[in-house]
């Protein structure tokens, strides 16, 4: 990228699609709410096709009465199972920016929004993920479909942590010396995740038990 094209913000069609291109670019010019609403926007398209499936089986396996009190009680798994995933996600990323910091230093990073883009830079690809796992969640009259669905979302999580992962080992610029080793930083950040998600799955099973 010349300087004429670093000197000038890029449009959010123009981020999305440099992502697409170059996963691990350095997209310094792009603004800080791209990466954090992308992610938004990901998890919701996944939530409405998990939604309407859930739906759809429910009506064609229940009576109405009892269908439309399960649908309640789905839904509401299924939001507090969305706001639980997208807290995974941010806890994700500020577990990748501590190891990444780790073996940087503080100068190699700007902000968290900063560091979320970068993250959603390397996963953007998410974003046909999850436009493919709604579609097939929404043949619910085919188990394959939503089975496929299923799986997609497993992959659309899979690839977000490799994302965050593979962000700890970056610097910016890429030729940035290391203050510690970059295996450190990749434990560290590991390691605080575990500890993370297993708090937060242990806070999730107390908010479905009310």
């Amino acid at each position: 990228m010349d300087n004429d094209q670093k000197s000038t913000k890029l449009s959010y069609w123009r981020w999305m699609v440099e992502s697409w291109r170059h996963p691990m670019g350095m997209e310094a010019n792009a603004s800080h709410g791209f990466g954090i609403w992308t992610l938004i926007w990901e998890d919701i398209i996944l939530f409405w096709g998990f939604e309407v499936a859930g739906a759809s089986i429910i009506n064609a396996v229940f009576p109405g009465a009892i269908a439309q009190q399960l649908s309640t009680e789905v839904n509401k798994f299924l939001f507090t199972l969305m706001i639980l995933i997208f807290c995974f996600q941010i806890v994700t990323v500020l577990c990748s920016m501590v190891g990444h910091l780790f073996v940087f230093g503080s100068g190699s990073i700007g902000n968290f929004w900063g560091y979320v883009n970068k993250v959603m830079q390397a996963s953007n690809w998410n974003i046909w993920i999850s436009i493919v796992g709604f579609i097939c969640l929404l043949f619910t009259s085919n188990l394959g479909f939503v089975t496929v669905g299923y799986y997609l979302t497993l992959l659309f999580c899979a690839f977000f942590g490799l994302a965050a992962f593979v962000n700890v080992l970056r610097g910016e610029p890429e030729n940035k010396p290391v203050k510690h080793d970059t295996f450190y930083g990749a434990l560290i950040y590991v390691v605080l995740l575990g500890f993370a998600y297993a708090i937060l799955i242990a806070l999730f099973r107390v908010v479905l038990s009310f």
